[in-house]
């Protein structure tokens, strides 16, 4: 076999140079949904539940320790809020896109929860957007 055919040579050189690119911006993108996630987090929720998810004592639930993981169920709380009694304990949200929703729940999974992020996350988002809304 002649290795100094061009076509060995691109065979060779292209996947080392793709895998090169992946390596340098992968992180920079992670990085990047983590920061936007946390944006999100800030203008949403962590009035209420505090910037590290440990809420207000006796006011606001820690979301730190939620036994509510599974991304259907979140993006339905999320959505449509919590009513304890007459009481709205956690107002809707609806302005919240398909989009940001899964970037916060990117950032939720990784630094609130402490918790891996489920592998079909978007599709789950889309379920739980069309199952919950109102």
């Amino acid at each position: 076999m002649n290795h100094k055919h061009p076509l060995f040579f691109l065979q060779i050189i292209i996947p080392i140079v793709l895998i090169f690119i992946m390596l340098i911006f992968l992180p920079r993108f992670s990085s990047m949904q983590k920061w936007e996630g946390q944006k999100i987090y800030n203008r949403h929720c962590a009035s209420c539940h505090g910037k590290e998810g440990n809420g207000l004592k006796n006011l606001f639930p820690a979301i730190r320790e939620s036994s509510i993981t599974a991304p259907q169920d979140l993006v339905c709380l999320i959505r449509n809020g919590r009513n304890s009694g007459s009481v709205v304990a956690m107002p809707p949200n609806q302005t919240i896109n398909s989009k940001e929703m899964k970037l916060l729940l990117i950032y939720l999974y990784k630094e609130i929860f402490r918790i891996s992020v489920p592998n079909l996350l978007s599709e789950e988002v889309e379920k739980g957007d069309a199952f919950c809304n109102p």
